[in-house]
């Protein structure tokens, strides 16, 4: 991003993106788990296993069942694929960010994300103090009057 939006000049971005292992996990992996532990993939697993054998189940039992089981997963997956066809709807229609989310984001992940940044359009900044280079910013949530520091 920092080449295609031409911002290699800019030092704090550039600092953002060579720390980029330290504030964001995705980095510190080489591999995509779309935020899914590996304690939750292997549970998923024992799971769908565990429901469907039985200390007295055959193998030939055990296969049908894991063949079933492969259909329905598949199935299930083929329903979510078509759910996310087409664009989803955008809450604030002349949003650049929003729109460039659209084309960048699964539909899911879209959801999470404008769900997000609408939420952070509730919040006002009434209070900024910076020391060397840490920046805290006081926030004020919404009408209420609870107060978050950033």
């Amino acid at each position: 991003m920092i080449d295609d939006w031409d911002c290699a000049s800019n030092t704090w971005l550039q600092k953002l993106h060579d720390l980029r292992k330290e504030w964001c996990p995705v980095f510190r992996s080489s591999t995509l788990s779309a935020d899914i532990k590996s304690t939750q993939r292997s549970e998923s697993t024992n799971r769908a296993f565990t429901e469907m054998s039985r200390k007295t189940m055959s193998i030939a039992e055990f296969v049908k069942h894991y063949e079933q089981r492969t259909i329905e997963m598949r199935d299930i997956e083929a329903i979510e694929g078509y759910k996310s066809r087409g664009d989803p709807k955008i809450f604030i229609e002349d949003c650049g960010i929003l729109k460039h989310a659209t084309r960048v984001y699964t539909r899911k992940i879209y959801t999470k994300f404008q769900h997000e940044f609408l939420q952070g359009t509730t919040k006002r900044v009434i209070n900024v103090e910076t020391e060397g280079s840490l920046t805290k910013y006081t926030i004020l949530k919404g009408e209420s009057e609870k107060t978050e520091i950033v």
